[in-house]
């Protein structure tokens, strides 16, 4: 059985994230699916939706994987699993990550094309998208978390020109990944804060001007902060909003390093 999920849920009305607030929908996470693996240290189990309606998906496709890596396998099933789906409860799309008592997995999502669904990324995939011209960063809403995980945003021009950085999540809240961050030489190899690591190619940062794929790892192994085990969690779609929007959150589209990499906390209803 998996273990229930923290009955905190984040207030989405509350942050303004409506359709009408969003200049570019990353994933509203519409086209729904379920994969699970439940053998140790196996081939991930892989998937992939096409999107059902323009502007569903960036790029038309989103590739999807889950792979148990720690634990031990049992009669009961232990397993790591990813869900897309409708929360009818908060009246959003939504994609949740579980993995069993015990058990340590990660969670794999891209976008980097139509590319028949392989999970192997193709770094220029999504053939050179003007993310700037919307805004000023990604969000990520963290619907529900049980427990504290760590996340790897990989963002890529080509194969050798990209960012990645792994940050260490506090539960239930909103992260604001500034593109002016990603691009932001100075930071490369750098970790505070929350931020664990920052990785950038052999020839530089991402362009946000010309995206060619973007990958979000999700309880990401290798960092200083351990990949958590027994760990539940959902996000809500993903999306470059409005400057405006950003503003009225408070957060922000200016500056680099920390402030560069914001969260903000939300009334949660219990």
């Amino acid at each position: 059985m998996m273990k229930k999920t923290n009955t905190a849920l984040m207030v989405a009305a509350a942050l303004g994230l409506s359709a009408s607030a969003h200049a570019f929908n990353v994933d509203l996470f519409a086209e729904t699916a379920v994969i699970e693996d439940n053998t140790l240290n196996g081939a991930a189990v892989t998937d992939f939706q096409n999107e059902a309606a323009v502007g569903n998906i960036m790029g038309g496709q989103r590739d999807i994987s889950v792979d148990f890596q720690s634990g031990a396998e049992d009669g009961a099933g232990n397993r790591v699993r990813m869900a897309i789906t409708y929360d009818s409860i908060l009246d959003t799309n939504k994609l949740s990550f579980s993995n069993d008592d015990g058990v340590g997995g990660e969670g794999r999502v891209q976008w980097d094309g139509d590319d028949g669904g392989s999970i192997t990324l193709n770094p220029t995939g999504l053939g050179g998208i003007n993310v700037r011209q919307y805004g000023g960063g990604f969000v990520v809403e963290t619907i529900t978390a049980d427990l504290n995980f760590p996340i790897q945003i990989n963002a890529y021009t080509d194969a050798t020109t990209f960012t990645e950085v792994a940050i260490s999540t506090t539960g239930a809240g909103v992260e604001f990944v500034s593109f002016d961050a990603l691009e932001d030489t100075t930071l490369c190899g750098t970790s505070f804060g929350p931020i664990l690591n920052v990785t950038c190619g052999s020839t530089g940062n991402v362009n946000m001007s010309n995206l060619g794929a973007l990958e979000f790892v999700i309880n990401v192994a290798g960092f200083s902060v351990p990949q958590t085990l027994a760990v539940d969690l959902s996000i809500g779609p993903i999306s470059v909003p409005e400057p405006g929007t950003m503003a009225l959150l408070g957060l922000g589209l200016a500056g680099s390093g920390l402030a560069g990499f914001r969260r903000r906390k939300a009334k949660v209803a219990v």
